[in-house]
């Protein structure tokens, strides 16, 4: 069996974040830190290629950076400010890097009920530079 090393490099930087303790995130402007995971289904579409994502990692840091890692065929990584959203639950993104360059849109992450369990994110964002669209719908799976 032959391990292609990217793949190797991409599960172990899953592995090493999943192992983070996540932390809250609380509505009405209290902001904390949070580290959260999951395993699921969902798309990347970045221009006119589409790549079904498996996994994400979100990390929202108290300074209010965020870092996404969507795990498909790739790892695409994005980066952003965050803000908890006026829903429970909802943290609105700002992106402003990914893989790619410099990106300009925004997104939504959902949280399930306990608030620190991923649900869904959804992006969308072009490249300032191509202007290529990327744009993300995952949905973690039901546990």
């Amino acid at each position: 069996m032959q391990i292609d090393l990217k793949q190797y490099v991409a599960g172990f930087l899953l592995l090493a974040l999943m192992s983070l303790q996540p932390g809250d995130v609380h509505a009405r402007g209290q902001s904390r830190s949070l580290t959260t995971h999951a395993s699921g289904k969902g798309t990347l579409k970045i221009g006119s290629e589409a790549f079904n994502v498996n996994a994400a990692v979100v990390k929202l840091m108290e300074d209010g950076n965020a870092e996404i890692s969507l795990l498909t065929e790739i790892t695409v990584f994005v980066k952003g400010k965050w803000t908890t959203g006026e829903q429970q639950n909802v943290v609105n993104l700002e992106l402003t890097e990914g893989a790619a360059g410099s990106l300009q849109g925004d997104g939504k992450i959902f949280l399930r009920d306990d608030g620190k369990s991923l649900d869904r994110i959804v992006l969308h964002a072009a490249n300032k530079t191509t202007r290529r669209t990327v744009e993300v719908d995952f949905e973690a799976n039901k546990s």
